[in-house]
This record gives structure tokens, C-alpha cells and sequence, in this order.
């Protein structure tokens, strides 16, 4: 079948109107057959892979996590048993022995350390070898005594002189006298005992009584019977106590005897 050829000539309006009528139009041709598919083109080369970008901005740091509870503590493994103990080391040879002291100044002769007295409060304090003073010490706590009366008389008296002339730097000894012409018990306010007339007993007392243990002293007493008695008399210790080991002492017209104690007997000087 020839190809209908177009017309080149535009068609006028009204051939187009009756070309358009449907009962001029011819029915429509069957629908040819579909055509073989091509065959596929190549597939196109690559394209060249494009440049890694720039790295992004880093982000901020997450917060940090709360700690988290600590564990309980596991019970203590038992104690390990004690090793034995080493050999003794050997003993060291001894150290070098250090120079000697350079010698004190002597001290001044018959002059008492540096004191001061209350002769109020009847106390005593003296200077340490360093500059400073030493508490105050009553004196009564240094000598015993009793049988003081309030009129400042007695062995508190003298007490008080003899220390006056260590303060002078003199050393006198002061003695209290009695005479008696009867039995007499010894105390503190009694030193040199006097008997004139009759066979009298004189009683020394307890010989602990008058003692001080540190420094070692006792109270000392004089006996005298008076050249003009005729009759002796008896120096009695306390109890069952001896005088240089008897009860008692005889002491003829003329004769004086002194006695000191150690705390546990009487002793003649």
C-alpha cells in the first residue's frame, strides 16, 4: 500500500469542519504490532570520584555520668602467724668516754647560800645556784617543836636567832636552860637540863619523836647534876628504848651527860 502523501496545500475551514463530522470518519485500523526492542546502549564510563569534604566541627562533651555506689568491704583474712624472733645481735663495742667537767668555783667559806626570811609567816626560801628563788618553806616543817607559849620565848625564838646569824654569816649556838628539883619529861623546848637538889628522874621522850630521817638528825640534850646535890639522878628512856643499851642512866653530883637520838635509841656523845 502506497503512503498517503500529505497535502501541502492548508486545508480550508469548512473541509475541516466536514472532515470532522463523525459520520465521514472511517472506523479506526487495528493497532500494529509492537516493534523489537533495541538492544541496549553501553553503559556510560565512571565519573571520577570528587574530593573528601572538609571534617565537620566536634561536638560538645557529654556530661559526666554520677559515681556509681561503692562496693561493701570484704571481711579481713585472718592473721598470719608470728614469726620467730632473730638471734640476738651482738653488743656494741662501748662509746669513747667524754672529757670531764670543768671543776666548780669553790664556794665562799662559812657563808650560807642566798635566803630570805618572813619572820611573820615564820618561813624560809633560798636562791637557786641559777638566779632564781626556791618556794617558800615554813619552818616548822623544817624543826619540829612544841610547848611554845604566845610570848615568843622558847626554842621558836632561838630558832629565829640562829637563822638571823647564818643570814650575818656567823654560826652561834643557842641552848635553852632548865633548872629542876623534880621529875622532868623531856620535850622540844628543853636542851640543857639543870638539877640542883633531890634524887629526881628525867624522861626522854620517844625516840622517833625528834627525828628527821633526810638529812639525818636528832635533838640533843645536856643532863647536869649539880656539884652541890647529893643525891643522883636517873636519865629514864621511854618504855622499853635504851640509852647506849640500858633502860636507864645514873648521873652523879658533878657529872653531865648528853645523849642524841637515831630515831630508835638514845646515844651518849
Amino acid at each position: 500500500m502506497d503512503a498517503i502523501k500529505p497535502l501541502n496545500a492548508q486545508p480550508l475551514p469548512f473541509l475541516d469542519t466536514l472532515l470532522s463530522h463523525p459520520q465521514l470518519r472511517g472506523s479506526d485500523g487495528v493497532d500494529g504490532r509492537d516493534g523489537v526492542d533495541g538492544v541496549d546502549g553501553s553503559d556510560g564510563v565512571d565519573g571520577v570520584d570528587g574530593r573528601d569534604g572538609l571534617p565537620g566541627a566536634r561536638g560538645e562533651r557529654g556530661e559526666r555520668g554520677e559515681r556509681g555506689l561503692q562496693g561493701e568491704r570484704g571481711i579481713a583474712g585472718r592473721d598470719g602467724k608470728d614469726g620467730r624472733d632473730g638471734v640476738d645481735g651482738k653488743d656494741g663495742k662501748d662509746g669513747v668516754d667524754g672529757k670531764d667537767g670543768v671543776d666548780g668555783k669553790d664556794g665562799e667559806d662559812g657563808k650560807p647560800p642566798k635566803h630570805e626570811i618572813d619572820l611573820e609567816k615564820g618561813r624560809i626560801r633560798f636562791e637557786r645556784p641559777n638566779g632564781t628563788w626556791g618556794g617558800w618553806v615554813e619552818i616548822k616543817q623544817v624543826v619540829k617543836y612544841e610547848g611554845v607559849g604566845g610570848g615568843g620565848g622558847g626554842p621558836w625564838k632561838q630558832m629565829l636567832q640562829d637563822i638571823e646569824g647564818l643570814k650575818r654569816g656567823t654560826f652561834p649556838e643557842y641552848a635553852s636552860i632548865t633548872v629542876t628539883t623534880a621529875d622532868l619529861t623531856l620535850t622540844d623546848a628543853h636542851r640543857y637540863v639543870k638539877c640542883k637538889t633531890n634524887a629526881v628522874t628525867i624522861t626522854l621522850p620517844p625516840a622517833a619523836t625528834y627525828y628527821i630521817a633526810s638529812p639525818s638528825r636528832g635533838i640533843v640534850y645536856s643532863i647536869a647534876n649539880d656539884k652541890s646535890n647529893a643525891n643522883d639522878i636517873t636519865l629514864q628512856a621511854d618504855g622499853s628504848e635504851t640509852i647506849d643499851d640500858s633502860n636507864t642512866w645514873t648521873v652523879p653530883p658533878g657529872a653531865t651527860v648528853k645523849v642524841i637520838t637515831d630515831g630508835t635509841e638514845w646515844d651518849i656523845v
